[in-house]
């Protein structure tokens, strides 16, 4: 028998090759499966258990007899062969493939004298060689068998443990994330499931954002950990949003027509993942942006940090069209009301009469009252926005940052760069759009802006860096699954 990759002759029983290292029972090209018709999305139909194993160290006699009891999930075929003489050799019992591939790589270490690095993995574990995203091509199984599977450790940072369902809250998060993104729809194609989908560095997009759900998991964790050994403690608003976050999901999923969160969570965000999954998620994220909340209160360069910081990077920033005669950039908050009614001219613009337009500023205007006549905090004034703001800035309390010279519409743009503006300043001025209730926060100028926040980003960069470093990860790829989900959400 000679090697199916090298041609290299192999000893009869032998499959892992010793010239090139390769392993022949893995050789047999998958079968070709017919395409989906256009505009269907179709689960991957599941074959039986055929993987071969991948090198491993042999675990323990308990280990092995709960896996032989249980089965595993991990290593289910995603292809199903149409003709049998296409199919992959039938999968040998485990035990018997771990003893054959350590005896052969032993042997191949000694008569070769391969670097033992080649298999040997941190902190003693015997591993495969690609030790990553690309172990295997298609991690997706059916519902039945991710729900098996769910309680299983695929990760750990010392007692801290991830699971197959927590792994699919972050790994589905990253791709609705990315979903919702305007360059999505004309990079994937939502007809075809991720395992088939390759990005361009040569991997699938689901290996892609596995990857990313691994390392999200891995930064959240250690930020967590960072913050417990500090004693940093989760914020009160934040405890009290977590503790009413079962309500919520309660209350949305029956206005959605569910029984319960559980129903939502299976029909519309995470298949394979319990309630507790995703709370479990929320909480830890929560933690990990609250420490570096923490974090970003304490950093505050000073002027002479931020130009020495800028002055040594001052070619990269002019080549971004940022020099120190940029001029600013201001933060405002406003509150948008429009007029009501109207109708549409030839041109298809919206025209208001002078009595709807004067209703419309009788409401800004008792609005605008109703906050002086209050504490006419910031905090105040972005509760009103976010409630009654007719612009898509009310979500952030009516926030608008980084505004530059011309970016706004005249009346707007000259309230905000108005020489004498100070922080607190509030005024009623008029657009085209309606009548803008304004809060002016701040401003700097563009060159100061960026160099500080750069300056705060690369230190913020620095503590999640150390924290990975000195909580490292370790990441059973052979054990992980991930459910299927319709990219066209039909």
């Amino acid at each position: 028998m000679n090697c199916k990759y090298c041609s290299e002759p192999l000893e009869d029983g032998v499959t892992l090759c010793p010239a090139c290292g390769k392993d022949n029972a893995e050789a047999v090209e998958p079968a070709q499966e017919a395409a989906p018709e256009e505009g269907t999305v179709e689960p991957v139909p599941q074959a039986e258990n055929s993987q071969t194993e991948t090198p491993v160290e042999e675990e323990s006699s308990q280990d092995a007899q709960e896996e032989e009891e249980a089965g595993d999930p991990a290593e289910t075929s995603q292809e199903e062969a149409p003709e049998e003489s296409e199919q992959k050799p039938a999968r040998k019992s485990k035990k018997r493939i771990v003893l054959i591939v350590t005896a052969v790589a032993a042997l191949l270490a000694l008569a070769l004298g391969l670097a033992a690095s080649v298999y040997y993995g941190v902190n003693g574990s015997w591993l495969p060689k690609e030790n990553n995203a690309q172990y295997k091509d298609n991690y997706t199984v059916q519902a039945d068998q991710l729900n098996a599977a769910a309680g299983k450790t695929i990760a750990s940072i010392g007692d801290q443990k991830l699971t197959n369902g927590l792994l699919n809250v972050y790994y589905w998060t990253q791709v609705y994330d990315y979903l919702s993104s305007d360059y999505a729809a004309y990079v994937l194609d939502y007809t075809q499931p991720l395992e088939y989908q390759t990005t361009g560095d040569g991997m699938t997009y689901q290996q892609h954002f596995l990857d990313v759900a691994l390392d999200t998991w891995h930064r959240y964790q250690a930020l967590a950990l960072r913050a417990e050994a500090e004693g940093v403690e989760l914020d009160p608003a934040l405890q009290t949003a977590l503790a009413e976050l079962p309500q919520r999901l309660k209350e949305q999923a029956a206005s959605y027509g569910f029984a319960g969160a559980q129903e939502l969570l299976d029909a519309y965000l995470f298949p394979g993942c319990s309630l507790d999954d995703y709370l479990a998620y929320m909480e830890l994220s929560y933690r990990a942006y609250h420490y570096l909340d923490t974090l970003y209160e304490d950093l505050a360069p000073t002027y002479e940090e931020v130009d020495a910081y800028f002055t040594e990077n001052e070619e990269a920033y002019a080549s971004l069209g940022i020099t120190k005669e940029a001029g600013n950039v201001v933060d405002v908050r406003h509150i948008l009301i429009m007029p009501q009614g109207g109708a549409t001219d030839s041109s298809g613009s919206r025209t208001y009469s002078e009595e709807e337009w004067e209703a419309c500023r009788q409401k800004a205007q008792a609005l605008y009252g109703q906050w002086l006549a209050g504490d006419a905090t910031e905090e105040a004034f972005a509760q009103l926005a976010a409630e009654y703001s007719a612009d898509g800035s009310a979500a952030n309390g009516g926030l608008i940052t980084d505004i530059t010279q011309g970016r706004m519409v005249q009346s707007f743009n000259d309230w905000c760069f108005d020489p004498a503006r100070e922080y607190g300043d509030h005024g009623l001025i008029k657009s085209e759009y309606g009548y803008h209730i304004m809060f002016f926060v701040g401003g700097q100028e563009i060159w100061y802006r960026y160099a500080e926040s750069d300056i705060i980003t690369d230190a913020i960069n620095k503590v999640v860096e150390d924290a990975i470093a000195a909580f490292p990860m370790k990441v059973k790829y052979r054990d992980i699954v991930l459910s299927y989900v319709n990219l066209a959400g039909e």
